[in-house]
């Protein structure tokens, strides 16, 4: 009787084990079939009509590297039949559409301005500092063709700085301008320099003022006026800095102008040391020579008032030489970056209408499996639309090519036509 009892048990035990895993397998077939009926009846998301919209819409589900044929079939089997042509429009974007966010973004946001680096004055840009040292010594006043030394140099002086480009700092110190060339005076005159028209740029009456200032009267302290100029430039490290010795004799004070030139065309100021000996002898001549040699710069000897301003007027030629170079070359350097972006948005402009030809090639490609699965009846109409968004998205590519190369184009035009304002207002200055 036990016996009979328990295997009663275990068939009963059986068959509940059995109900229940027919039941388990029910459910999870239930299951599956809900989401391909879900799937089947799933609607695929309006497909973009605008542009801008269509740029934005991608990638499609199957548009990877891992695109086949193969994939895009099986894919497709499991969307709905009889499909109507927007629903086979809409379905096929929705796995093949094209990736142009990038390309979206690069067009958006493209700085279609044109900057030269750099400078917007020549020297690298930097401030030009004109230092002038002008003796003042008992022996500029003698008189060469009615007038004085000083009175000629002076008048050169002031031409000169009138002239200097826009935004250029002049400085005028003067030494040997107290006492007298009498030995007794020796010790005050070499001790005398002094800043008359401090770093700045050129003022015609305060600069006229301080040429007033002042008479030939003592000793010739060059020396002491370099090392004087080494400190009125101080901090001026990132300026192109320039000094003129103007005297008609060598140093009288006893010191060492040569090697006061070497330490400031050395120093951070690194400035260059011009000397112009007004109607010096051969031995005058050589020893000023070796400052302008010490000092990285130039000797010019002049006799008188017609070879003071011819000197000087080379000076503002070569001034007028800088500006037409620097205008040259951000002329040119504004022409190639131009280029440089007409090129890039070209190369921009080639690759999206090749994704554009790619994307018509892959739906149309999706068309023809949806029309051999039946899922379509007429797959003509769909290629329609197709042909519609390939028109569509070549228009926008065109045409947003085209306006951002006139951008450029109108960028460039306006960069260089200020360049030659600016070069042109600056030369006329130096007239």
């Amino acid at each position: 009787m036990k016996r009979f009892l328990s295997l009663g048990i275990v068939i009963l035990s059986l068959l509940l084990i059995t109900a229940c895993s027919d039941s388990a397998a029910t459910k999870d077939q239930e299951t599956t079939k809900a989401k391909e009926k879900k799937e089947n009846e799933a609607k695929f998301p309006k497909a973009a009509e605008k542009p801008e919209e269509m740029m934005l819409e991608g990638p499609g589900k199957l548009a990877n590297a891992d695109f086949s044929e193969q994939a895009m079939k099986e894919a497709f089997k499991k969307i709905p039949n009889k499909l109507t042509t927007e629903e086979a429009y809409d379905a096929v974007i929705h796995y093949l559409a094209e990736d142009y966010k990038e390309d979206y973004e690069y067009y958006k946001n493209l700085n279609t301005t044109i900057e030269v680096p750099g400078s917007d004055k020549p020297g690298d840009g930097k401030t030009l500092n004109v230092s002038i040292l002008l003796d003042s010594s008992g022996s500029m006043a003698v008189k060469i063709g009615g007038k004085t030394k000083m009175e000629i140099a002076k008048e050169a002086v002031r031409n000169y700085a009138s002239k200097l480009p826009q935004g250029s700092n002049v400085m005028l110190r003067v030494y040997g301008q107290k006492g007298s060339n009498a030995d007794s005076d020796k010790k005050v005159s070499c001790e005398s320099t002094e800043v008359v028209y401090e770093l700045n740029t050129y003022n015609e009456g305060d600069f006229q003022k301080s040429l007033d200032q002042f008479n030939p009267t003592g000793w010739t302290p060059i020396a002491g006026a370099i090392k004087a100029a080494q400190n009125d430039l101080a901090g001026q490290n990132n300026a192109e800095n320039i000094i003129y010795v103007v005297s008609d004799g060598v140093e009288t004070c006893d010191g060492d102008p040569v090697a006061a030139a070497k330490l400031i065309a050395e120093s951070p100021q690194k400035a260059q040391v011009n000397v112009i000996g007004f109607d010096v002898d051969g031995k005058g001549q050589k020893s000023l020579e070796d400052i302008a040699r010490a000092g990285g710069g130039k000797y010019q000897s002049v006799n008188s008032a017609a070879d003071f301003d011819s000197y000087l007027l080379k000076e503002k030629n070569r001034l007028w030489l800088e500006w037409q170079q620097w205008g040259s070359d951000n002329f040119i350097e504004a022409q190639n970056i131009a280029s440089d972006k007409f090129m890039e948005v070209q190369n921009r402009h080639s690759d999206v209408f090749n994704k554009i030809v790619e994307e018509k090639r892959r739906l149309n490609k999706g068309v023809r499996v949806l029309s051999e699965l039946k899922k379509v009846e007429n797959g003509f109409e769909v290629e329609k639309h197709i042909n519609n968004r390939y028109n569509t998205l070549v228009d926008y590519d065109d045409d947003t090519f085209k306006t951002l190369q006139n951008e450029i184009e109108d960028n460039r035009d306006a960069l260089q036509e200020a360049t030659e304002n600016k070069r042109d207002e600056e030369q006329s200055n130096l007239d």
